[in-house]
């Protein structure tokens, strides 16, 4: 069952329910609102983390959300960077 659930989502055939969606944007340290960014290189860094594994604990994906977070806050710090340097 949770398998087919999660291939609907990702097919489209089921809509996520918006609590859902609060705890995998807890999960994966994203702010709700990044699962509808127009902006796409936000899209590509959430995309990037995503993939399956069959022999996940607790452990491992705090570990993973804790290095996504890492990994968006270089991101925003490179952009940040880079708009004070370009003057704007």
């Amino acid at each position: 069952m949770f398998l087919e659930t999660i291939r609907g989502y990702e097919a489209g055939t089921i809509s996520i329910p918006t609590n859902d969606l609060n705890r995998l944007a807890d999960l994966f340290c994203m702010n709700l609102y990044d699962f509808y960014a127009a902006d796409q290189e936000k899209q590509t860094v959430h995309r990037a983390f995503a993939f399956r594994a069959d022999q996940m604990n607790t452990a491992d994906l705090l570990s993973i959300a804790q290095f996504k977070k890492m990994v968006v806050n270089y991101r925003n710090m490179q952009k940040a960077v880079a708009h004070k340097q370009s003057g704007s």
